[in-house]
């Protein structure tokens, strides 16, 4: 298969879809409440596996990413 410059070409019709999909949902801050209930932030232990480092490490970087976006978005619902 050989790609051509035409077949590059990136249209307004794919920024639009992009940018579709990038829409993040309403993030509701008793989701976050909850979120941070279950998987606080806290330094891991010197009992704690490797394993267990990285998975609540995972877990909170979702719970971040989601503060992030709640963030984004009432600043966003204030003309910000």
């Amino acid at each position: 298969m050989v790609l051509r410059d035409d077949d590059m070409r990136v249209t307004s019709k794919d920024l639009n879809a992009t940018q579709a999909e990038s829409r993040f949902p309403a993030v509701p801050k008793s989701l976050l409440n909850k979120l941070t209930e279950l998987f606080p932030e806290k330094h891991p232990t010197l009992d704690m596996s490797e394993r267990e480092i990285f998975h609540r490490a995972g877990q909170r970087s979702v719970v971040d990413l989601l503060e992030a976006e709640y963030e984004r978005q009432v600043r966003a619902s204030q003309g910000g």
